[in-house]
């Protein structure tokens, strides 16, 4: 778990930090693998990949934009328990 939680740190703190230069690699090492990973362990039933790859489908990491997925792991990590509130900040 914690392996989880830091590497969603790493990927929300790379998002934020390379945000502003407009880089669309945000991923720092394999964009594919790190997708890879957080689906194995929403998969598990973690909250927090849920929330992880919401964000990597709405800013097309690993693979290309797609809304409604991001909307499904979003609506998946809500219901979960993850607090969503302030997603849009991330996501943009």
């Amino acid at each position: 778990m914690k392996k989880i939680i830091f590497t969603l740190g790493v990927l929300i703190s790379s998002t934020q930090s390379k945000a502003a230069s407009n880089d669309t690699s945000l991923c720092l090492r394999d964009c594919k693998m790190e997708l890879q990973f957080f689906r194995r362990y929403a998969q598990q039933g973690s909250s927090i990949a849920k929330l992880a790859l919401a964000i990597m489908n709405y800013r097309g990491q690993g693979k290309y934009i797609n809304i409604s997925a991001g909307n499904s792991y979003l609506i998946k990590a809500a219901r979960a328990g993850e607090p969503v509130d302030n997603i849009s900040s991330v996501i943009y």
